[in-house]
């Protein structure tokens, strides 16, 4: 598998991977520039697959729709963030953002525990404490940690939904108990990986 990744220039800096298996490609946490990952997935004639989120907040989330109707693909979201895709133009407005439209969910991630399109297979992390719905993609030794967990720190808890008892617990029970070699890949800021944050993280709580 193939991992390319692109950092918003808006004022949040927001991390979009793109996954990619031969001609089949994923989108993961679309940003704000919708006609980068339009371009880049046409210009490697990449069939793509689906659009997930890790959680709904806009930053996450702006290009999604224009995506998916570019190349009629499913947008795979947790429905405990729900009410974000609800809020989606009010906050492009507050912040002076382009809105692109709201994505349609199409798949609720609450409703399973592994997704598997082919020739992509995770295991679903349902993470809350970031936002209610807020979701870790785990493949193989790589995890797509969201606004979760960072390097060397970790998502802020005091937004609508965020719940700082369930972030601790989210951090304790479902990602620093993996193996130290996994891989992390957070919505903002550089890669880092179980081990490193288990040992030089002092927000987490083990």
């Amino acid at each position: 598998m193939i991992l390319k990744s692109f950092e918003s220039d808006l004022v949040f800096r927001e991390n979009t991977y793109l996954l990619i298996s031969g001609s089949q490609a994923l989108l993961i946490d679309p940003g704000a520039d919708p006609e980068l990952l339009i371009g880049e997935i046409l210009s490697g004639a990449y069939n793509l697959l689906a659009v997930l989120a890790t959680h709904g907040h806009m930053d996450h989330i702006l290009a999604a729709k224009p995506l998916c109707e570019r190349f009629g693909c499913p947008f795979y979201m947790h429905g405990g963030d729900r009410n974000w895709l609800e809020e989606l133009q009010n906050m492009c407005a507050h912040f002076r953002l382009p809105y692109y439209g709201t994505p349609i969910l199409n798949f609720d991630l609450a409703e399973s525990a592994e997704l598997d399109l082919d020739p992509f297979h995770f295991k679903l992390l349902h993470t809350p404490g970031h936002s209610a719905g807020s979701v870790c993609f785990l493949t193989g030794d790589q995890l797509f940690s969201g606004d979760t967990l960072f390097r060397h720190s970790v998502g802020r808890s005091d937004l609508p939904g965020g719940d700082l008892t369930l972030m601790k617990r989210s951090l304790r029970e479902k990602i620093l108990s993996l193996p130290g070699a996994t891989r992390v890949y957070p919505g903002h800021l550089e890669a880092t990986d179980i081990a490193e944050e288990r040992k030089h993280n002092p927000f987490v709580v083990l």
